[in-house]
């Protein structure tokens, strides 16, 4: 287990290197005294590192796993299950290997999400409030991403992709956009864009 204190920081940067392991990552609960909580579950021969810095007003939280054998790992049964402060602004950056990343940020403040590497599969619930670019690269076997509702959307899908499904009633396909008719005016809303051979993107 492992814990980051908050500190008196106003915003965050949160680097998830997670090698091969299966990674949840979910919302604190608003009145802890921490920016992250974490379990971790890998074998003995690997351990997770984290390194934390502050700049400013900005935390700075790196956690990777370390010891992984192979220069391409595979799928192994190791787990992550992070919980970060959802009350001030997230960058949040995810880079997998053949696992799967499970992300829940629905109750989070997340500006930027960046997904990337070969992870075996994404999913992920937008943030209900606040405005999050997100990025989602590289060769991904699929990818869920759930929107909740009232939250505004454009979507751009590009690049060597299996099949691409996108609930068209919410986010009609303009020009190279899916996006719904209050994107441009909308508070609560997100920017994704998926790039790279994703096997399959569904949208909705």
């Amino acid at each position: 287990q492992l814990t980051q204190s908050l500190g008196d920081i106003k915003s965050a940067t949160v680097d998830l290197d997670s090698g091969a392991s299966t990674v949840f990552v979910t919302a604190l609960n608003a009145d802890t005294s921490n920016l992250m909580e974490g379990k971790f579950g890998h074998p003995e021969s690997s351990r997770v590192e984290k390194k934390y810095s502050i700049a400013g007003a900005e935390g700075r939280l790196a956690l990777k796993e370390e010891g992984v054998s192979g220069v391409f790992p595979t799928v192994s049964n190791s787990r992550w299950d992070v919980a970060l402060y959802p009350q001030i602004p997230l960058v949040l950056r995810v880079n997998g290997g053949m696992g799967r990343v499970d992300l829940d940020l629905s109750a989070m403040t997340v500006t930027s999400l960046d997904i990337k590497a070969g992870v075996g599969s994404v999913t992920v619930m937008t943030p209900k409030t606040g405005a999050t670019k997100m990025k989602i690269n590289g060769g991904i076997g699929s990818a869920t991403i759930t929107i909740p509702p009232g939250v505004a959307a454009r979507i751009r899908v590009d690049g060597g992709l299996g099949g691409v499904r996108v609930d068209e009633a919410r986010f009609p396909k303009s020009g190279k956009y899916f996006e719904g008719a209050d994107y441009a005016s909308a508070t609560n809303k997100v920017d994704i864009d998926v790039n790279g051979g994703v096997g399959s993107v569904t949208v909705r």
